[in-house]
């Protein structure tokens, strides 16, 4: 098992916190995105996606989520109205999946390459082990939060682990403890 898999990352101070200008950056604005099957899809390549994560994090923007869109995905968002909400409520959906690069070619778009979460996450901590940031784990089960920390020592060692949490399962998340995570 990848213990560094991942489908969303939650990147900065959330939204809901104070926000006071409440503008995006302006290295945002230059992510492109198509049109896959009613979602907007990043067609923005590997490297370009990762210096504008990086900006937006030594800008100190508000949260973003990410989620990665594969043809599994899709279908699922099909049967669940829920789902479907959610993946249309994630800032960045990442083209994860061939699926999703044949759509993009059959409609005429421009994504020609497959991003996946596990990308993402070693793309970004490349470049934050540079600068010795923090980090926090949210999620999943005790055992494995203490695989992804004793294995962060080794592959990031300037990068701190701020803490981890494990949650009781929940179909709710509480806004309390995002806002307890954000605040380390």
């Amino acid at each position: 098992m990848n213990l560094y898999q991942t489908s969303t990352i939650g990147l900065g101070p959330h939204r809901f916190m104070d926000n006071s200008n409440n503008e995006e950056p302006k290295i945002l604005r230059h992510l492109e995105t198509e049109d896959i099957m009613g979602y907007r899809v990043l067609s923005s390549n590997l490297f370009h996606l990762l210096d504008v994560i990086t900006n937006w994090i030594e800008e100190g923007g508000y949260c973003r989520l990410l989620a990665c869109i594969n043809p599994h995905l899709y279908v699922v968002s099909l049967e669940d109205p829920e789902f479907s909400s959610a993946l249309h409520g994630f800032d960045w959906l990442i083209p994860d999946g061939t699926g999703i690069l044949m759509t993009s070619r059959i409609l005429g778009g421009r994504i020609n390459q497959r991003i996946t979460g596990s990308d993402i996450f070693h793309g970004n901590h490349n470049s934050l082990n540079n600068v010795g940031a923090k980090v926090f784990f949210l999620g999943s089960n005790e055992t494995t939060l203490q695989g992804i920390c004793n294995k962060m020592c080794v592959d990031w060692p300037c990068i701190r682990i701020a803490g981890t949490y494990s949650p009781p399962f929940s179909r709710f998340f509480p806004k309390r403890i995002t806002e307890q995570c954000w605040r380390l």
